[in-house]
């Protein structure tokens, strides 16, 4: 496997799989540890192991037959991203199209992906 870690405390999320009500927890092996999402891909492009990432950043990849799902009966819980900006400030309009963008950009994709 490549595996993500968080770089402040080296610690990885557990992968957690679910069919139906079976639910599973991967804990396997990793050949290579990385903690940003381009190095993940990339070491998944270079076929250094299986790789769990987000959809958005696999399904072009996928889609050109770079990368192969596997377990694909399988779902993981859906992770929530979040944009953080102070709440006593005036959002500029620039902020606030780039918010209801990404908004957009991600509802799209889950619809496509779902």
């Amino acid at each position: 496997m490549v595996r993500y870690f968080f770089a402040g405390s080296g610690r990885q999320r557990p992968i957690e799989l679910s069919l139906g009500e079976q639910r599973v927890t991967v804990k396997g092996r990793y050949f290579i540890g990385v903690n940003d999402t381009n190095a993940l891909l990339a070491a998944a492009l270079a076929g250094l192991g299986i790789m769990h990432a987000p959809s958005f950043m696999a399904q072009p990849h996928i889609d050109a037959g770079l990368l192969v799902p596997v377990l694909k009966e399988w779902s993981a819980e859906l992770n929530p991203i979040s944009i953080v900006y102070s709440p006593n400030r005036h959002l500029s309009t620039r902020v606030r199209v780039f918010v209801d963008w990404m908004v957009e950009l991600f509802n799209a994709q889950r619809l496509v992906l779902a």
